[in-house]
């Protein structure tokens, strides 16, 4: 079997021209498949009249409703045209990156055609079902409904290690793989004079001590954490400017922000779509900051890590798993000891610099290395299938 051209059909409800982790996680593990002499197809929503061609892998598109201009309802029109692209494809093995009713439906796909599935779980859904960290009896349901569908797919995997407490949650306490994410960026695709781009059109300079954080600007990602933290920042160390690298999906905060005292400190680009424009302004930066607890493996910490600059997390994350403390990155316990340890870096540069050359070195993996460990894992289940 490892002799022959694996055919492998990719599931999600999260895929470009969408801006999220999974967008990317999905496009770099079907990429880094094909690197690995696999034929891919991406099953994935359809975005009104938005749309993203691929040239190394196939797409076959299901309708989807709308919600908002970053979000979408996982519920999917399975057209006739759909299933016939699909059985044409004729996969192998199924690899679901969602845990929407559109996995329920790949799920009874393979059961129907006697094809393997594998289930990756990238989302702590809690977050969104029990925002306040009580549970419902909605949340209580949608729990046991997640469950069902982990439980009918032949091998589950996480990004992280602190999937275990999430996967209780659901009543999963079964076994699952952790395969880390890839890098969207490499070391070779930064150019000597990257910074000019964000110095141009965001006002900075190498003289500022920027720090920025990457991602949705919204609740879940503990934002509210980094204010606090910086308005400690802000009575200890005047030179500073905060970036916020992201759709701004939190209104109110926006505001809070923009009537405070660091109103002048804090930048907001809203979302980046070019590479190089996030390219430059990871290069032009002094510190990552991601407190966020919901995230398993963040594609921006190594994203960060591969332009030198390191992370500073709270501890007993997802995010702070790839890191050792104090050599490839900063893990702390609170706002105060966030602000505490910021004022200190910047003013032990060489410090910031040894340490984000340790996190160049040691935390990006491609994702074709990354996409390896899936493929060994589609043989497993394959071989397991058949007996």
């Amino acid at each position: 079997m490892e002799n022959k051209k694996l055919k492998v059909a990719v599931f999600t409800d999260s895929f470009y021209p969408g801006t999220g982790g999974t967008e990317r996680a999905v496009d770099g593990i079907a990429s880094g498949l094909v690197e690995n002499g696999c034929e891919v197809m991406v099953c994935a929503p359809k975005y009104g009249k938005r749309d993203y061609k691929s040239e190394i892998y196939q797409i076959n598109r299901a309708k989807s409703i709308k919600l908002s201009d970053n979000s979408y309802l996982p519920i999917m029109t399975i057209s006739a045209n759909f299933k016939k692209v699909l059985r044409a494809f004729k996969p192998d093995i199924i690899h679901c990156n969602t845990l929407s009713p559109f996995v329920g439906w790949a799920i009874r796909f393979s059961k129907n055609n006697n094809i393997p599935c594998v289930v990756t779980v990238h989302t702590k859904f809690s977050f969104y079902f029990s925002p306040k960290g009580k549970d419902s009896l909605l949340s209580k349901f949608k729990y046991k409904y997640i469950c069902s569908q982990i439980k009918k797919c032949d091998r589950v995997c996480a990004v992280s290690n602190s999937m275990k407490a999430e996967f209780a949650k659901y009543g999963y306490f079964g076994d699952f793989d952790v395969v880390k994410n890839g890098s969207t960026f490499t070391s070779e695709e930064i150019s000597a004079d990257v910074k000019k781009l964000a110095q141009a059109k965001y006002g900075i300079s190498d003289e500022d001590n920027v720090l920025i954080f990457v991602g949705h600007v919204e609740k879940i990602k503990n934002i509210d954490f980094i204010f606090e933290s910086l308005k400690i920042v802000d009575q200890k160390f005047e030179n500073f400017k905060m970036m916020f690298v992201g759709s701004i999906d939190d209104k109110d905060f926006y505001d809070n922000v923009k009537n405070s005292s660091l109103k002048d400190k804090v930048v907001f680009t809203n979302n980046i779509t070019s590479k190089e424009m996030l390219s430059s302004i990871y290069a032009n930066a002094k510190l990552f900051l991601f407190p966020s607890v919901f995230d398993n493996d963040p594609l921006t910490i190594v994203e960060s890590a591969t332009h030198k600059v390191p992370s500073v997390v709270l501890e007993n994350t997802g995010a702070s798993e790839r890191i050792n403390n104090n050599e490839t990155g900063f893990v702390i316990q609170d706002a105060q000891s966030m602000a505490e340890k910021i004022v200190y870096l910047l003013n032990n540069k060489s410090i910031i610099e040894q340490v984000g050359e340790n996190a160049s070195k040691q935390l990006p993996i491609k994702w074709k290395d990354a996409s390896k460990r899936y493929l060994s894992i589609y043989y497993e289940t394959i071989r397991n299938f058949k007996k």
